[in-house]
């Protein structure tokens, strides 16, 4: 009997772990890589609502507002998208923590720079944005809150 009551608070205290590792990660917000692999498999809603969540907790995080722009350009949203461009580097001017191809390959398309055939940002047509993921360390670590 005691041998039984051992292994079912045993099992009750396994339980309890999962559960509270899973609501820790959960409390933490969805990672770049969550927003990233929902955006680039067609579920902008989910990465939309995701990178909501996160700029809600982080509103000063320029990773969380490029993250944001790549997002409203992979949905052709271009005005949102630059706006949280400049956001992005508003809050830190030299984007440090996005790759320097992927800020002028994003910045390119939506015609913030001027595009390597010489066009005016005016004339630079837009395609669809394929989703590098642009950031320097793709990894399922949460957005930072700089």
């Amino acid at each position: 009997m005691q041998r039984h009551s051992l292994a079912v608070v045993a099992a009750i205290a396994v339980f309890v772990l999962v559960v509270s590792t899973v609501v820790q990660a959960s409390a933490a917000g969805p990672t770049t890589r969550q927003i990233y692999e929902a955006a680039t498999t067609g579920h902008l809603d989910q990465a939309q609502e995701m990178i909501t969540r996160v700029l809600a907790n982080h509103p000063k995080s320029p990773k969380a507002h490029w993250i944001q722009a790549e997002v409203y350009a992979k949905a052709n949203k271009t005005n949102l998208a630059r706006s949280e461009v400049l956001e992005a580097e508003r809050l830190n001017p030299a984007l440090t923590e996005i790759s320097a191809k992927a800020v002028r390959q994003l910045k390119t398309e939506l015609g913030l720079i001027e595009g390597a055939n010489g066009n005016s940002p005016r004339e630079t047509r837009i395609p669809l944005l394929k989703m590098s993921g642009g950031l320097s360390h793709q990894s399922s670590s949460t957005i930072p809150s700089n």
